[in-house]
């Protein structure tokens, strides 16, 4: 889908309406503990001007390295779960925003199962 806008400073164009600037997983994924996981995020931001955090209850141990793929920068989610972060199911919240061409938020939530 595409819009026509006129931005802040005057600039008028046609802009690609995605609202998704995350991608959602359907799928529960499986950690060890002991073991690293990185997911790699792709943000489909048009900008490369964008912010993606954690939000709160994330558990210990979580956190976001930037890094490119193929050119494109990207996202990974890394963790090593520990013993005691063992034997449960945790829901981790990623939440994006673009500023540029157009304001867009996105959130997605990562279901992980540890073992």
């Amino acid at each position: 889908m595409a819009f026509f806008a006129r931005l802040a400073d005057g600039r008028t164009g046609i802009y690609r309406a995605d609202p998704h600037l995350l991608p959602h997983f359907n799928t529960p994924i499986v950690a060890a503990v002991g073991q690293t996981i990185r997911i790699p995020i792709l943000v489909s931001a048009e900008s490369q001007s964008y912010q993606l955090r954690l939000a709160g209850g994330t558990p210990a141990g979580v956190h976001l390295v930037r890094t490119t793929r193929s050119g494109r920068p990207i996202v990974a989610l890394v963790w090593t779960p520990t013993p005691t972060q063992g034997s449960h199911t945790y829901r981790i919240t990623l939440r994006a925003s673009a500023k540029q061409p157009y304001d867009l938020a996105d959130t997605t939530t990562l279901i992980i199962r540890v073992r």
